[in-house]
């Protein structure tokens, strides 16, 4: 959660097929209810649903949803996965 740490505006844009709503986008919540400070601490690695202790929807305490997001469908976008 590097740019999460930096920036107080950072979100992430979530990608999922397999679910509807197939597009959301989400920040982690801070300074309270402290979720990104839970997830600075976490020292494990890959996926795992420890942090959706509150449920796994946004306003779990630990990320929400960005409502003030807008989407432009006039616009373009090229999504790269930094991934290794």
């Amino acid at each position: 959660c590097g740019y999460q740490s930096m920036l107080e505006e950072a979100v992430a844009v979530v990608l999922s097929p397999s679910h509807t709503p197939s597009v959301g986008v989400f920040r982690l919540c801070h300074p309270e209810p402290a979720g990104l400070r839970e997830v600075q601490l976490c020292r494990k690695s890959g996926f795992h649903p420890d942090h959706q202790c509150n449920g796994q929807n946004p306003g779990n305490g630990v990320y929400e949803g960005c409502s003030h997001v807008q989407w432009d469908t006039g616009k373009s976008v090229r999504v790269v996965d930094l991934r290794r």
